[in-house]
């Protein structure tokens, strides 16, 4: 963010951001909040997409992307973002909409004074900085989400899913936990603790058996 304007990067800093952003017709643009409205101007071909305020975030929170990327809106507030591919490439991405899907509905269930407007999955390829999260906008490496149903075995769809739940559940956490740098380890233990939980309780509504494998499979892992 110290590229785009002045500020103090420490997580107990926190403002409100009033975001818009002039773009191609072509392009579509993401932030952290939910887009409030778009004016085309014509005299210069550009869209004019102005989103919602965002609540206090740090700095570190912000973000913008611009892109060509295709979507598939999983709810009405809960999108997943990928680069264009064959048809059966993205027939992959159908466990992963599930577990987003039911993740998102368990955390919004269990913390329902945490409120988050929408949510925006960006399954980038090759990308080397996964552990990337903003308020808003969570970014994955393509292949973590990708699960062939015929193909794959069990315990890569319990590898997806802890995946997907521990920075989802990170994203929930983020913004009442960030209090200073140093403290960034306690809410990446509540990412693992809450997401192994998130995911046993999912599984066991999707599918008892795959459920009891999967609590044996923590149960081993943290012992």
């Amino acid at each position: 963010m110290r590229q785009l304007f002045p500020c103090w990067d420490e997580p107990h800093l926190k403002a409100t951001f009033n975001i818009s952003i002039k773009h191609l017709p072509y392009f579509s643009v993401l932030s952290n909040m939910p887009i409030w409205h778009q004016i085309g101007e014509s005299y210069e071909d550009l869209i004019h997409t102005f989103f919602y305020i965002t609540p206090p975030i740090p700095t570190s929170q912000v973000a913008i992307v611009i892109t060509k990327y295709y979507y598939d809106r999983i709810s009405e507030n809960i999108a997943l973002w990928w680069e264009n591919f064959p048809e059966g490439k993205s027939q992959k991405f159908e466990f992963a909409r599930r577990i987003i899907n039911n993740i998102t509905l368990h955390l919004k269930s269990e913390f329902s004074e945490i409120n988050i407007p929408k949510m925006d999955h960006v399954a980038i390829p090759n990308f080397l900085q996964d552990d990337i999260s903003k308020w808003g906008l969570i970014f994955h490496t393509e292949a973590d989400l990708m699960y062939d149903e015929k193909l794959d075995s069990v315990m890569r769809k319990m590898e997806v899913a802890r995946l997907i739940a521990s920075k989802i559940v990170y994203q929930w956490f983020n913004n009442i936990l960030s209090s200073s740098w140093s403290h960034l380890w306690i809410y990446d233990a509540f990412a693992n603790i809450f997401g192994e939980e998130a995911v046993a309780k999912v599984f066991l509504f999707l599918n008892i058996a795959i459920g009891k494998i999967y609590l044996c499979y923590v149960y081993h892992f943290y012992i």
